[in-house]
This record gives C-alpha cells, structure tokens and sequence, in this order.
C-alpha cells in the first residue's frame, strides 16, 4: 500500500506536511551524527519522538528519507551559488556562504552531510545523476561569478581555460566548507586573505590554471 505521501497527485494536509518536516529535521540530524547507513529508521523514529510505524505513512522507506534530503542539501547549495553569482565581491560572497554552512542551521548546507552524499553517488547511480546534475547548475553560477569579475574577459572565451579555473574554485570553496566544520576557530581573515589572492591569479591571463592550457 501506497503512503500518504507518495499517493499520485495527493495533496498534503497541513499536518502532514508538518509531520514529513519533523521526520526530516531528526533525519538531518541523525545523519550528521551517524552517517546515511549508520542511522537507522528506529534512530530518527526516536529523534522525532514518533513510532517507526507512523513514520511510513510519509515515506516508503528509509532511501526516501535520504533522498528528501538529498535534494534539500543541493537545493540549498544552488541558493547560496546564486547568492554568490550576484554577490558585488566574490570573495565576500564566498566567505558568507562558508560562515552560513558552519553554522549547522538546519536550512543551511552541511558540510558533513555533503560528503555523505559524496560517498553515497558513488554507490548509488540515481544519486549520481542528481547530485551531477547539481554540479552542472552549481558550475554555471560560479562561471557567472567570475565572468563578472574578472579583469580579462579573454580567459571565459576558451570553454577549456573557463572550466579549469571553475573547477579549481569549486574544488576550493568545497573544502573550505569543509576545513571551517572540521576546525570551527578557523581565522576568517586569513581564509580572505588567501582567497583574495587566488581569485585575483584565476582572473588573469596570468593567473592560476593547468600547466597545458
């Protein structure tokens, strides 16, 4: 039998939908504590002080579960991209998306659950396709961003050179996320300083990129 919220074209009763955010935000939380396969139903069944039985009614199973969040965690991320895409000073930008990640609120991308999600794509082909889906809109924010800024406009019209020093960037901003969780007294001055310079070497002819460009 179908659950409530899996019912086709089925819409949610106010309660219902509160119900599914309760199972979601102790899912959220048993998850950055125990890992996708270190929590169990009957753990994030206690989280939201409900019966594990009750919580079938908003979702199938557990994977259900993983994949609402799944895509809550890169629908937050796409936000705070675009945020950075249209920020004034890309570097201020970046740093206010890190600040907000090592915050741990619950609208916000975690960096613990980020890799989880990692590991998990290179298991799971349907979260492979989601989460390459995410980097391809995620890649094309940070090209904006940095088409926008940069000194020489040259550097965007090789799509080669373009995706290098994109994925650099990527490759940065991703592990800092990470580095400000795994060590929270991280000085944010030195983090600006050290991604003032790096950004200003990517936008130049110049700059920071492959040795075979």
């Amino acid at each position: 039998m179908m659950n409530e919220a899996s019912e086709p074209g089925i819409v949610l009763s106010e309660r219902a939908i509160k119900q599914r955010e309760r199972i979601l935000e102790a899912a959220r939380l048993c998850f950055v504590k125990r890992g996708f396969h270190g929590a169990s139903i009957a753990d994030i069944a206690e989280e939201a002080g409900m019966s594990p039985g009750l919580m079938y009614r908003y979702f199938e199973n557990k994977h259900a579960i993983v994949r609402a969040i799944i895509d809550r965690q890169l629908e937050s991320g796409r936000r705070v991209l675009e945020e950075i895409k249209s920020s004034e000073d890309l570097v201020e930008g970046i740093l206010n998306a890190i600040e907000r990640w090592r915050s741990g609120s619950a609208d916000q991308m975690s960096a613990p659950l980020f890799l989880e999600i990692s590991a998990e794509a290179t298991r799971d082909p349907e979260i492979a396709a989601t989460v390459r889906e995410a980097d391809s809109l995620i890649k094309n924010h940070l090209l904006g961003a940095m088409q926008r800024t940069a000194v020489s406009k040259s550097i965007y019209q090789d799509p080669r050179r373009a995706n290098a020093r994109i994925l650099l960037l990527l490759s940065v901003v991703e592990g800092l996320a990470i580095r400000a969780c795994r060590e929270p007294e991280l000085d944010t001055e030195l983090v600006r300083s050290a991604l003032t310079k790096l950004i200003a070497g990517m936008q130049s002819d110049s700059g920071a990129a492959p040795a075979n460009e």
